[in-house]
């Protein structure tokens, strides 16, 4: 095993020097539940247990893939945004009161997220 220290970070190397066995951070974890199809949670657990690393290791390192090295997050990012910007655009929203900034938040939030949808599903079947 092999230690190697960054900035803010600590990366355990196997010895074959290819992949990290564990990642500690200056991040703090939370415990949260998910509900998996149970298929994806064995293979989830096989190649864990294959790879040396911890199911939750897996996971949290699929989901960095997924949603940071892909670009989602940021892209997600770049859609609140643009709608915070579109909405401060607008004086007639200067006089809602908490209630009524909820609800027209998670009302654009939701537009937001079917515009997106339909984009991923438009470019997946042309």
């Amino acid at each position: 095993m092999v230690i190697v220290v960054g900035k803010g970070s600590v990366w355990l190397w196997r010895l074959d020097g290819l992949t990290p066995s564990h990642y500690c951070s200056g991040v703090a974890r939370r415990k949260t539940t998910y509900y998996i199809d149970e298929g994806v949670l064995t293979a989830t657990k096989m190649t864990a247990a294959a790879t040396h690393r911890s199911e939750s290791q897996l996971v949290e390192d699929a989901l960095r893939a997924y949603v940071v090295d892909e670009g989602r997050g940021e892209a997600a990012r770049e859609d609140m945004r643009r709608l915070l910007d579109e909405l401060r655009a607008r004086p007639e929203l200067n006089d809602l009161d908490d209630e009524q900034t909820m609800a027209l938040a998670v009302s654009e939030t939701r537009a937001a997220r079917r515009e997106r949808a339909a984009k991923r599903r438009g470019s997946a079947t042309g």
